[in-house]
């Protein structure tokens, strides 16, 4: 039974490629969460709760 050298090849350039683009898409990904984080929630003033607002 011989190993076939330039399929086991292959395949590791193959899942490597993929490991580094997943790598990739995650670091993107995670740039975008953090900017739409960010912007999206803001802090409101404590004036306007009705908490603080008296009857």
């Amino acid at each position: 039974m011989e190993i076939n050298w330039y399929i086991i090849g292959g395949l590791s350039i193959l899942v490597i490629v993929l490991v580094v683009f997943l790598i990739q898409k995650n670091r993107k990904d995670e740039q975008e969460l953090e900017t739409f984080l960010n912007n999206e929630f803001e802090v409101e003033d404590k004036e306007d709760d009705e908490v603080n607002n008296p009857v």
